[in-house]
């Protein structure tokens, strides 16, 4: 019973060690935007017809969310000499913020809806776009702004 109260004595003090160290440290940092890259493999022959694509129909939703503040910048970065199993495309979008990602199906409904017309014409949009690509994945990343 005395190992088993001073083991619980011994982790405590260590987690309340750790917790003080923790906060003696100074952040040298601030959260900034948040960026969503995806890589796109586009398919052989199929190249000009992708960069229409997301003229016609990406930058449309680029200018709607520009237009609620959410969307800070946008670019499509063309991957020269891509070799196999590598993207050909990368399209970087840059939010403002977290928050924008948490605003529930309505939201991205009714942009569908003012952007598309319809919910079933944005699945076919993108149905086009998976006859002119495939997606090869995304990954999310917040900018750290260094404080000086």
């Amino acid at each position: 019973m005395k190992r088993m109260v001073l083991g619980a004595v011994a982790a405590c003090s260590f987690v309340v060690g750790a917790a003080v160290s923790a906060q003696v440290v100074e952040r040298v940092w601030d959260d900034g935007s948040v960026w969503v890259i995806s890589k796109v493999d586009v398919k052989p022959g199929q190249y000009n017809a992708y960069i229409k694509y997301l003229r016609d129909v990406g930058l449309p939703r680029v200018d709607y969310g520009r237009k609620t503040g959410d969307i800070l910048s946008y670019r499509v970065l063309s991957v020269q000499n891509s070799r196999e199993g590598e993207p050909d495309v990368l399209v970087l979008t840059e939010y403002k913020n977290m928050a924008v990602f948490d605003r529930g199906p309505q939201f991205s409904d009714d942009m569908n809806r003012k952007l598309a017309g319809s919910l079933e014409n944005r699945q076919a949009q993108m149905a086009q776009a998976r006859g002119l690509s495939d997606p090869m994945g995304s990954m999310m990343a917040r900018e750290v702004r260094l404080r000086r």
